[in-house]
């Protein structure tokens, strides 16, 4: 890869719900597929493929190396996963990407209720590896994520630098329609530049599966993405000059807190960046109530 090529893939997770009740059905037992084996997608076009991860759905795309690329090879998995779904009378919840599944102690009982498959990941703001997750910290609640796939030249740029770039200027301006900020999601992974290392850049593991809920959304985040990465890697001597200007701990502290703006304020020399931000969220506020409406079909 090109040291100054970008790449965006995803592997999200969505809960299920009832086709005829539009209640939510936990996966496990019932999709098939595993981290170790994931089954393909129907279709011609390979690398596309699903799995159970404990209660949640996840399906996984192809890198991208276009905004709009990346938003038609999310188009196509959940076409193709909604077609899986069908046959057993289930349904991606779309409408909602809710973050946080409640589980009934019913569905507590199931063996594969307490198979969470979390590998340590990292804090990019302390440098500490945080360990698995397991069940006992989360009770009855599950979580689901919208993790993003970065593929950069990581001699250019060390990946936990790239992941609080990502977190500041990619995930907070989008914060605001995550809806796994207000729930118990985010005490255990969304927080603040949470990555894992990757031999092509970073999975940045923050975010929920919100963006997911519209094309529009998905397209901004891409865009917002390919802009902010593109941007750093032209001018590397630049870009770590101003990172020397950074006041880590209270950007760490404004991320915690989903304070967007003045995060904004105090990285306003990146206009190029913002003004990305802007004009995505001028789409994104205009298509969310027609989104809310159509559910799923938006993606249709």
């Amino acid at each position: 890869m090109s040291e100054r090529k970008v790449t965006l893939g995803a592997d999200p997770e969505l809960f299920l719900v009832s086709s005829e009740t539009q209640e939510y059905v936990p996966a496990y037992g019932l999709i098939g597929g595993t981290k170790a084996k994931p089954l393909a997608l129907p279709g011609k076009s390979r690398g596309f493929f699903y799995q159970e991860d404990g209660a949640a759905f996840e399906f996984n795309i192809p890198e991208a190396t276009t905004a709009s690329s990346f938003t038609d090879r999310i188009q196509y998995a959940i076409l193709k996963s909604q077609q899986v779904l069908a046959t057993s009378g289930l349904a991606l919840d779309l409408k909602n990407c809710a973050a946080e599944l409640t589980l009934t102690p019913a569905q507590l009982q199931h063996p594969f209720a307490n198979m969470i498959g979390c590998n340590p990941d990292w804090d990019s703001f302390t440098g500490t590896q945080r360990l698995g997750i397991g069940a006992g910290l989360m009770g009855n609640k599950r979580f689901a994520g919208g993790h993003l796939h970065i593929g950069y030249g990581t001699s250019l740029m060390p990946r936990h630098v790239m992941a609080q770039h990502i977190d500041l200027l990619v995930y907070m301006p989008l914060s605001r329609y995550d809806t796994g900020l207000r729930s118990g999601r985010a005490s255990l992974y969304g927080v603040p530049g949470v990555y894992r290392p990757k031999p092509y850049g970073i999975e940045y593991r923050r975010p929920s599966s919100f963006w997911l809920n519209n094309p529009i959304l998905t397209t901004s985040l891409a865009q917002l993405t390919f802009a902010v990465v593109t941007r750093l890697l032209e001018n590397v001597a630049l870009t770590a000059k101003r990172y020397e200007t950074w006041n880590l701990p209270r950007l760490q502290q404004l991320s915690s807190e989903a304070r967007a703006m003045e995060i904004r304020d105090e990285l306003s020399d990146w206009e190029t960046c913002h003004r990305h931000a802007d004009e995505s969220l001028q789409y994104v506020a205009a298509y969310q109530e027609k989104s809310r409406a159509l559910g799923d079909a938006a993606w249709a």
